[in-house]
């Protein structure tokens, strides 16, 4: 083998199915040479060879065969020692087409005891399909001491020191098949005792989520199973990823809380961890944890005679969402991830609904609706139009009231997110595609920007000539003012200047002499008339000049 080795196997990889499809359970994963065998539980193998961009090898050369042998011709029955014997697997499945043999010895003069632990074998009329044979001699050929299927058997005890037992599978069924125990004894003729029904353990610590669907399904229970069984699985994806769990079958008694026989699904490593859904009775749904692990716990009390369940799952980026094409009369679902069980926090989701008829756009309908409502909108879902590579907002949505509008595009996108904080129910939308009613809300509407242009114009022009008029009014009362201040203007004698004409600039008279000038040549004021204003200065009462002891602000001498 020659392939990128990272860890996991992320990029390059073999990966070993056991069975004909791409979603029966993983084998094996690998990325360099193992040494050890990988083997399948039947009599089909899937090899998936992959490889990603990042680099390349020379790949990989393997050898494959059928070979499989099971029973072993010579086994040895002590006295007062029990030895365990169990069905090629156990407890998991045994494998279809098997013919094993084990023949057990005893010393001379013993027998060999042989006690069925439990027994959980296909069962069948005669057990002409699946079954164990016991012989009474070194040879399956020997005289038959008994012949099992089903869930019960008995003890068998040799006549003679050999006893040679037979397991026989056909391709119609897998089950757990059997344990049981052997000694060396001088005992008695067989008895009749009966062996207790098969209580199944089971659970596996830990099962790798990869990027295709992977099988699990529950414990064959006996149809008259009446005892207690508590499985669990924890199922692992990479770092960055989650776990979508697809319940895809389940019968098992159902009750209002479903606190004796369940399905538990818990977010996270162990059955402890949160709860995702619990379901009893025949109901399925899907479920998507928070992070990379998920516990499935299968539970029942001992009254459900008969229990078991099928689900999928495989590992996802974190995040969810899809997109969805819908076409005439067709109607697609939103859902919040878990709904109805609560939603996970930290979820950001994405789906974008299409619809394939031109010229239809996307109606939405809640059909329920249920977020965190604060202020803030920590838990929003957003709608978006999408035309191209272009999105245009259409509203956000929080608390108890959800979407029921239309998108104005062929193509409508859902974001969804949640905060770290508690969680509730989440969302079920309905998308529909149907023709338009009106144009996009985005895009200008000409009738309305030809109104909107008029009606400015028109106030422009009315502003125009109420400004118009206020100043013609404000021009005549200022003339009016004028005129009636003429009486009221208080002269102040200022010099007299003779006006000459310039020869360079004939329309330009000569300026009038400085301050200083004006003063030593006559000591009379530069003043302006003062319109409206009273004299600031007023005679004094012993009739003196007003020139002595006031400054006149206007006129200072």
């Amino acid at each position: 083998m020659y392939m990128e080795k990272t860890t996991s196997c992320l990029n390059d990889y073999l990966l070993f199915k056991d069975g004909p499809e791409t979603y029966d359970t993983q084998l094996a994963k690998i990325c360099e040479v193992t040494s050890t065998p990988i083997i399948s539980m039947d009599n089909h193998m899937t090899i998936i060879f992959h490889t990603d961009s990042s680099a390349t090898g020379q790949g990989f050369r393997l050898k494959y065969s059928n070979d499989f042998t099971c029973g072993t011709p010579d086994l040895r029955a002590s006295p007062n020692t029990e030895t365990y014997l169990t069905s090629p697997g156990y407890p998991s499945y045994y494998y279809y087409n098997l013919q094993c043999s084990w023949t057990i010895s005893a010393p001379a003069g013993y027998k060999v005891k042989v006690s069925i632990v439990s027994l959980d074998i296909e069962n069948s009329t005669s057990c002409e399909a699946d079954y164990l044979l016991f012989s009474d001699g070194s040879s399956y050929e020997a005289a038959v001491l008994g012949k099992y299927c089903g869930f019960t058997g008995k003890q068998v005890i040799s006549s003679s020191n050999h006893m040679t037992i037979t397991f026989h599978t056909d391709g119609s069924a897998r089950r757990r098949g059997f344990s049981l125990k052997y000694t060396a004894g001088r005992f008695l003729p067989t008895t009749t005792t009966t062996v207790t029904p098969y209580v199944p353990s089971c659970g596996t610590s830990r099962l790798s989520a990869t990027s295709t669907w992977n099988l699990l399904s529950s414990p064959s229970l006996p149809s008259n199973y009446a005892g207690q069984v508590n499985c669990s699985w924890r199922i692992s994806a990479l770092v960055g990823n989650e776990v979508s769990v697809e319940i895809e079958e389940l019968s098992i008694g159902e009750s209002t809380s479903c606190a004796g026989n369940y399905l538990l699904v818990s977010d996270g490593s162990s059955s402890n961890s949160a709860e995702l859904a619990r379901y009893c009775g025949s109901t399925t749904g899907n479920v998507m944890s928070s992070n990379k692990d998920v516990t499935i716990t299968f539970h029942t009390d001992g009254t459900a005679r008969h229990a078991e369940f099928s689900l999928m799952y495989k590992a996802i980026p974190s995040g969810c969402g899809e997109d969805k094409v819908i076409g005439f009369r067709e109607t697609a679902y939103v859902e919040s991830p878990n709904y109805p069980s609560y939603y996970p926090p930290n979820s950001n989701c994405a789906w974008t609904i299409s619809t394939n008829v031109n010229g239809y756009v996307i109606y939405v309908v809640t059909e329920e609706f249920n977020l965190i409502s604060d202020a803030m909108c920590t838990d929003y879902l957003k709608l978006y139009d999408v035309d191209g590579p272009n999105e245009y907002l259409i509203g956000r949505w929080c608390g108890y009231g959800g979407p029921n509008i239309r998108s104005t595009e062929m193509t409508v996108r859902v974001r969804f997110h949640s905060h770290n904080s508690p969680t509730y129910i989440g969302f079920k939308l309905a998308f529909i595609a149907g023709k338009p009613t009106s144009a996009p809300f985005w895009l200008p509407n000409t009738g309305t920007l030809l109104g909107s242009i008029l009606g400015g114009t028109v106030a422009v022009l009315v502003i125009i000539i109420c400004c118009c008029g206020i100043c013609i009014k404000k021009k005549s009362t200022t003339k009016d003012q004028s005129n009636r201040s003429v009486t009221n203007v208080v002269s102040v004698p200022c010099p007299k200047y003779t006006t000459t004409t310039s020869t360079t600039h004939p329309a330009r008279s000569t300026p009038p002499p400085g301050y200083n000038e004006s003063v030593e040549a006559d000591h009379g004021l530069y003043c302006q008339a003062v319109p409206d204003v009273q004299p600031l200065v007023t005679p004094s009462p012993g009739g003196a000049s007003p020139h002595q002891g006031k400054d006149n602000p206007a006129c200072l001498n």
